[in-house]
């Protein structure tokens, strides 16, 4: 079976709004919905702070928020998309002594129809402003209305609108307290666009049959509208005394008025009709469609609109004249959402970029020339529409790299296992660092006052500035006058002073000793007076190789394999143990690491030692102060140790996690659990790079020292070749992501080419700056370097020409194989129906002898060319209905020829192959396998049921796993029976997000003795990336029974079943026949088995199950165990 479980979540808002979601007025929150997850924000006066989330079963497409008519707490409404949409009504709880707040389900109302048709245009929840009626939008020619009460769902009835294409919908802010009326605009049978309203009754269950006389049915010239936005009655105004309605779209915004004289006869108001045709205002909108609104006064004089390219412009309706006038304030991410809060901020949710908190300045910069100024950016890396997983440093950790954004925020994504640093200060003049210890006048004083930094040749004290500039921050010390500078340091650190007392009993001091040891020395002195107190030497002709300092302790290891433990007795420095260790041949056993650093961090001596020895790569743990081998050591590694720590990652809620840490010669870190009596549990790698590393590695850094002064609380101090570097790690999240911004230029296709370093990019630049929404489209593809993601070469195609596919690939000429990057192409014409031409362009790489990268060769294809692959030497193509092969002709010149094709297919646009076989997709059919014969295609295999696939990738050499247009994933396995080669469906599974990519790849390259591995990454339109973990059959039987036994216990929101959630769907529902997922386990879901302690009630139900068929006898620290390494695996 396979596990489907999340790298990286949804990033995409589709909504958010400001509320208060408690009894206190003054305390407001921003709630954020992205695809499948709601984030609650506090709003403090200096920063959003998250105060909890929560994942819903579904995909949101509306949030609303529900006032209460007792106090200022609102509860939240949102809706979800087929095809189960339901409408969720969340309250927010506040957080007690020892828990977080959380958000509680009130009620869940299901809108489910199995035999009615979805909306097409508008999927939508909305709520009255006076808090007493919702309406939900899912199927076409029917509305769901809610009765609130006091923040509740009273009740809820269906209700059918003649209106059958609806474009948008809205609520009419009128005079009447009494009157609700919903607005529509919407397409008639004739295909033009209408206004029209009704009168809803929530007493009589029902909207009225016939227009509203407030907004009676008028058609739009306008064909281009697409947006309503209901404005309030204002009473100052000259002409807007009844409230009205903004119509936007087709580069006009128009206000027509509501209709004052509603209650006058049909004749009459049919008469005053005629007169709402004609808008009371209208503007010319200059940019794009209209993609998020806000209304920013309590008036509705001023409103936010934000377009398709991040244009953000305010609307103001002016109070003494009939007139509309819009304001550009400068450029954001394309919206989806925008959230005025406070202080002139707003919050701009994206799905095409970055979201974004931004201010609105009273003055133009002189800088940008725009009133906008981004405080905060929140990354998002959706949508992916192509991805690609290599080891582009050779380091053996995979680098993600995404085409990712869209409108002006076209974007690749480079993601990485890691965290950010963010640089304070520069101090430049000390180069080639090696060695930092930031040092402390007393033992106990808070900020450290000292930074001792080492060369190879020299020591240098600099002392730490408590205001001023960061370039005069550090400074030469000569106050220390007894202090080496002149040869390196090995150690430094502030340690405590021992005594005893009458009872022979050690007492330990904090004063102002501190020790510095080097090649020849370990030297004593006081950190007030600078002078020295004592010191030790090692002896005539021997040399300290290494040393570590524990807060009482320092021990040395010597040349010729002798470590010796030394204490600080009062003022003196004391000899306490020494040992020399041999190899089993007699030789001695030199050092190559040692760490003596007690575990706990307010243990005043460490009771052990931990050493690795150069010549057997060994790990051995020593009892102090007789250095005694600790039973259960050594541990044998593959390659040399360099540096050790030893730490315990727990905390007092999790108890102790301690571990030992180990950094080899071949840039690989290893963590190991270690219980101080030997005990060492299952060893885990990272790779961070390929030469000798510290603990503290990371690119052109030689060493690195936490540092917390008055200036730089809880930084950190790195050195490099040039200088030291002062900076915070932030953002300590899973992923590390690197944004390459490429603006109008929407990367859309993506490849790899490892022996040029290259990627090849496919782009579509939209010109956003063209007014009235018309844009122009040109394609591109670039060369980009794989270190610092410059563009090295671009190349432009044709007008109306647009790039549909890139790979790299190794074609046959001349007798071998040379790599190329391969680009498919179509033209669009608005006359035909399917595209008729397309091209392949193949371009070299600029290795091989070729000084840099050209057109080599290029063909006209008779349709576009939607995916390309390589087999045995020969190109692979999918154009239209047929798979093609091409190969290169080396004659008088370089040509592309088609060798053969197969066309029986609808319409291909996915192609895989393994050795010599050739796996199709087909987007209206299902999949075939291919195999070149002899320059020939033969079918082996083939499945006709209609699955509807969206992208497919190979599991291994047997199976093929894909995703299609219902949002499922599906998996089939190649088998033979009686002779013939069958493809059989072993998988189906309900990922409830469009996947727009299967990589093959992993993203932990160590293995686990479970023998979980993963083996492709899908990417979602959302930003979410999963991973496809293989489990054998042993282990897929055990998971299954706990996911089963999970679902009893835990469900979703509004009491979704996780059984039904996950189970196949398609545009009409599930079906009775598939009601449960085969093939794919949910670990996002099993590992939720984490939330409960052994001991719980809850945890006892799950092994217990609800008979005892269902029974798990496993013991609960091996379910734990195996877990812990699915989520290793992502």
């Amino acid at each position: 079976m396979k596990a489907v479980a999340t790298f990286h979540g949804p990033t995409s808002v589709v909504a958010s709004i400001k509320t208060t979601l408690t009894d206190d007025e003054g305390l407001e929150f921003l709630v954020v919905a992205k695809s499948s997850v709601l984030e609650v924000f506090a709003l403090l006066p200096d920063s959003l702070r998250l105060q909890c989330s929560l994942e819903i079963w579904g995909r949101i497409i509306s949030l609303q928020s529900v006032a209460s008519e007792e106090n200022a707490q609102h509860n939240l409404l949102i809706l979800t998309d087929h095809p189960d949409p339901r409408l969720i009504l969340l309250n927010y709880v506040e957080g007690s002594a020892g828990s977080t707040p959380s958000l509680k389900t009130l009620k869940m109302v299901s809108l489910h129809e199995r035999n009615s048709r979805p909306a097409e245009y508008v999927n939508t929840c909305l709520v009255d402003h006076k808090g007493k009626v919702a309406v939900a939008c899912s199927y076409t020619g029917k509305l769901r209305v809610l009765e609130l009460e006091d923040g509740l769902i009273s009740s809820d009835f269906d209700t059918s609108v003649r209106e059958l294409n609806i474009l948008s919908l809205c609520f009419l802010r009128t005079a009447n307290a009494r009157a609700t009326v919903l607005a529509i605009l919407y397409r008639d049978h004739l295909q033009k666009l209408r206004v029209t309203s009704h009168d809803l009754s929530v007493s009589d269950m029902e909207i009225s049959p016939s227009p509203s006389a407030f907004l009676p049915d008028f058609p739009l010239v306008d064909a281009g509208a697409n947006l309503l936005i209901p404005v309030p009655p204002q009473a100052s105004s000259a002409w807007n005394n009844n409230g009205g309605i903004l119509i936007l779209g087709g580069g006009v915004i128009s206000f027509f008025s509501i209709d004052r004289k509603q209650k006058k006869k049909n004749n009459q108001a049919t008469s005053k009709a005629s007169s709402s045709r004609i808008p009371h205002a209208e503007t010319i909108w200059p940019y794009f469609d209209v993609s998020a609104w806000s209304q920013v006064d309590a008036e509705g004089t001023r409103f936010l609109l934000g377009d398709s390219f991040g244009h953000l412009a305010l609307l103001a309706i002016e109070m003494e004249r009939s007139m509309l006038n819009v304001i550009f304030l400068g450029e954001t991410s394309p919206p989806t959402s925008l959230t005025p809060l406070a202080s002139q901020f707003v919050f701009v949710g994206s799905h095409f970029g970055d979201s974004q908190l931004i201010r609105i300045m009273p003055d133009k910069s002189s800088s940008t020339g725009t009133y906008i100024d981004v405080s905060e950016t929140y990354k998002n890396i959706a949508p992916i529409m192509d991805a690609a997983v290599e080891d582009i440093d050779g380091s053996g950790q995979p680098t993600i790299v995404t085409c990712s954004g869209g409108g002006n925020t076209g974007s690749l994504r480079i993601i990485r296992n890691g965290a950010s640093f963010t640089e304070d200060a520069r101090i430049e003049g000390i180069a080639n660092v090696f060695g930092t210890w930031p040092l402390k006048r007393r033992y106990d004083d808070e900020h450290h006052q000292f930074l001792l930094v080492t060369t190879d040749t020299s020591s240098h004290l600099l002392e730490m500035s408590t205001a001023g500039h960061h370039s005069s921050y550090l400074s030469q010390s000569n106050e220390y006058s007894d202090l080496r500078q002149d040869v390196p340091t090995i150690a430094a650190a502030n340690v405590l002073s021992r005594t005893k007392s009458a009872t022979a009993k050690s007492e330990y001091h904090c004063g102002s000793q501190m020790v510095q040891v080097t090649q020849n020395t370990v030297l004593l002195f006081n950190g007030e007076t600078g002078m020295s107190e004592d010191r030790w030497t090692p002896g005539h002709g021997r040399k300290i190789v290494l040393a570590d300092i524990s807060p009482s302790q320092i021990c040395v290891a010597l040349s010729g394999g002798e470590v010796i433990l030394l204490t600080i007795l009062g003022d003196k420095i004391s000899e306490q143990y020494r040992k020399t260790f041999m190899e089993p041949d007699g030789t001695e056993s030199e050092i190559s690491a040692l760490t003596i650093k007690p575990m706990k961090s307010d243990a005043k001596f460490s009771t052990l030692v931990i050493l690795s020895f150069w010549c057997s790569h060994e790990i051995k743990a020593y009892t102090l102060p007789a250095f005694d081998l600790i039973a259960g050591t050594p541990v044998t590694l593959p390659h040399l140790p360099r540096s050790l720590l030893l730490h315990d990652f727990g905390d007092q809620e999790v108890g102790p996690k301690e571990h030992l840490m180990v950094a080899l010669a071949n840039g690989t870190v290893i963590a190991m659990p270690f219980d101080g009596k030997g005990g060492i549990g299952e060893r885990k790698f990272f790779a961070l790079g390929v030469a000798p590393v510290t603990l503290s590695c990371c690119n052109d850094v030689l060493s690195a020292s936490s540092l917390n002064t008055l200036m730089f609380s809880s930084s950190m101090v790195l050195s490099t070749i040039d200088g030291l570097v002062v900076g915070r790690i932030v953002e300590l999240d899973k992923l590390h992501i690197r944004t390459v911004s490429m603006g109008s230029e929407n990367p859309s296709r993506l490849a790899y080419n490892p022996g040029a370093k290259l990627f090849g990019v496919g782009c579509l630049k939209q010109d956003g700056a063209v007014m009235k929404g018309v844009s122009s489209a040109v394609s591109s593809f670039k060369l980009v370097d794989d270190v610092d993601f410059k563009v090295m070469h671009e190349f432009s195609l044709e007008t109306n020409e647009e790039i549909t596919a890139v790979a790299a690939v190794s074609l046959e000429l001349r007798g071998g194989q040379e790599s190329f990057f391969v680009v498919g192409s179509t033209y669009f014409s608005e006359s035909e129906r399917e595209p008729s031409r397309g091209r392949l362009l193949i371009f070299s790489t600029g290795t091989g002898g070729r000084q840099y990268p050209h057109l080599f060769a290029a063909a006209q294809t008779k349709g576009a060319v939607n995916a390309l692959a390589c087999v045995e030497g020969k190109l692979v193509a999918a154009i239209n209905t047929s798979v093609e092969i091409f190969s290169l002709m080396s004659e008088a010149e370089i040509k592309l020829e088609r060798q053969t094709g197969w066309n029986h297919n609808y319409l291909v646009i996915a192609v895989a192959v393994v050795d010599n076989q050739i796996v199709v997709g087909d987007a209206v059919s299902s999949l075939a396998i291919l195999k070149l014969e002899k320059d020939k295609l033969e079918t082996i295999a083939r499945d006709y049921s209609p699955l509807w696939p969206l992208c497919i990738g190979l599991f291994d050499q047997q199976t093929i796993v894909g995703a299609n247009s219902d949002s499922n994933l599906f998996s089939y396995k190649l088998f033979q029976r009686g002779g013939k080669v069958l493809l059989e469906q072993n998988g189906l599974y309900n990922i409830d997000e469009t996947v727009n990519k299967c990589v093959a790849g992993r993203l932990d390259p160590a293995d686990n003795r479970f023998g979980l591995r993963t083996k492709q990454l899908l990417f979602t339109a959302t930003g979410r990336i999963t991973a496809l973990i293989d489990v054998n059959e042993d282990i897929s039987k055990l998971l299954s029974s706990l996911e089963r036994n999970l679902a009893n216990v835990v469900k979703g929101p509004g009491d979704v079943g996780h059984t039904h959630w996950r189970a196949p769907s398609n545009s009409r529902g599930r079906s009775d026949a598939q009601a449960a997922a085969t093939g794919f386990l949910d670990g996002d879901f099993l590992e939720r088995f984490f939330d409960y302690p052994a001991t719980s009630t809850e945890m006892a139900r799950i092994l217990s199950g609800r008979n005892e068929a269902e029974r798990i006898d496993t013991p609960y620290m091996q379910l734990h165990s195996i877990l812990e390494a699915l989520r290793n695996q992502h």
